[in-house]
C-alpha cells in the first residue's frame, strides 16, 4: 500500500460512512488532470491523475477500462492500496466521494473557512517555509511573507529557477516552520514519509482537489490544515473533468474550502 495514511483514510470512512461503499459507481472519467468517479446518488469524488507519472502500455492505461462503472464503491475505493498508480488514482478519488458525503455530516467537528489557502496559513516573518509541488498561486503569496522559501518539485518541467528535486526534503523539511504538501503526494506514495519530515512544524498544509474534506486522520498525523474542494455541481465538474479541465476551471464548480480540527479537538 502507498502509504499508511491512504490505509487510515479509507479505514476512517468505511467506519463512519459504511453504507456509501454499498453504492454503486455510476461513472468514472480519468482526464488529463483530474480523475473523477461519481456515484450513483450524484456525489462525486477527485484525484490528481499525474499523467507524467503513470506507466501507460501503448495508449492503455493500467486499470480495467470499461469495468470500473458499475461496481460498488468499495471495489473501487480499495484499489487505493495498489501501487500501480492508476489504479490508486481511481481508488483515492472513489474514497474521496464517500468523503463529500460524509463531511456533510461532520462539517461541525471542523474549522472551516471558503477561499483561497493563503488567506489561513499561519506564516510569521522570519518563518522557514517548505512547499513540496510547485503550486505558483501560493508561492507568489509566500516570497512576501515567508522568511525563508523553499519550493521543491518532482516535475523537472516545473522546475524553475531555485526549484528543487522533491527528494531534497530529505534536507529541507525538518528545518520548516511551516511545510506546504500537494495532495498529490496522497497518489504517489510519499506521504507518509513528508509528514514524517515535516514532524517539527508549526504549521502543516495539505492543499489540493485530492485531500479528503474528512481529514481526522491526516490531523492526528501532525496536518494542521487541509485544503480541499467541496463539490457543488457534480455533474459540471465531472464534464470538466472530461474535457480535460484543471484546478483553474474546477473553481467554477467547486468551493474552495479550508479545513482545520475545531480548538481541543
Amino acid at each position: 500500500m502507498p502509504g499508511m495514511v491512504v490505509g487510515e483514510l479509507l479505514a476512517f470512512l468505511l467506519k463512519n460512512i459504511p453504507e456509501a461503499f454499498q453504492l454503486k459507481v455510476k461513472n468514472v472519467c480519468i482526464g488529463l488532470g483530474y480523475t473523477a468517479v461519481q456515484l450513483e446518488n450524484g456525489y462525486l469524488g477527485l484525484s490528481a491523475t499525474t499523467p507524467s507519472e503513470l506507466n501507460y502500455e501503448c495508449c492503455n492505461l493500467r486499470v480495467e477500462s470499461g469495468r470500473l462503472a458499475g461496481n460498488l464503491l468499495f471495489d473501487l475505493a480499495r484499489l487505493s492500496g495498489s501501487w500501480l498508480q492508476g489504479e490508486c488514482i481511481v481508488g483515492l478519488a472513489a474514497m474521496n466521494a464517500a468523503s463529500q458525503m460524509l463531511f456533510e455530516r461532520r462539517s461541525g467537528v471542523y474549522k472551516i473557512s471558503t477561499g483561497n489557502l493563503t488567506s489561513e496559513l499561519r506564516v510569521k516573518a522570519g518563518d522557514v517555509v517548505v512547499m513540496v509541488g510547485n503550486m505558483k498561486p501560493i508561492a507568489s503569496f509566500l516570497e512576501n511573507v515567508a522568511g525563508q522559501l523553499h519550493i521543491l518539485e518532482r516535475r523537472p518541467s516545473f522546475r524553475g529557477e531555485g526549484i528543487l528535486p522533491d527528494t531534497a526534503c530529505e534536507e529541507y523539511l525538518p528545518k520548516a516552520d511551516v511545510a506546504i504538501i500537494t495532495a498529490t503526494a496522497l497518489v504517489n506514495g510519499s506521504i507518509d514519509r513528508l509528514l514524517e519530515l515535516a514532524g517539527s512544524a508549526r504549521e502543516v498544509a495539505l492543499v489540493g482537489p485530492t485531500a479528503p474534506i474528512t481529514p481526522e486522520p491526516l490531523f492526528k498525523r501532525g496536518v494542521t490544515l487541509v485544503g480541499g474542494v467541496r463539490i457543488l455541481d457534480p455533474d459540471q465538474t465531472l464534464r470538466v473533468v472530461m474535457e480535460g479541465g484543471g484546478t483553474r476551471k474546477l473553481r467554477e464548480v467547486c468551493q474552495l474550502i479550508n479545513i482545520r480540527p475545531e480548538e481541543g479537538k
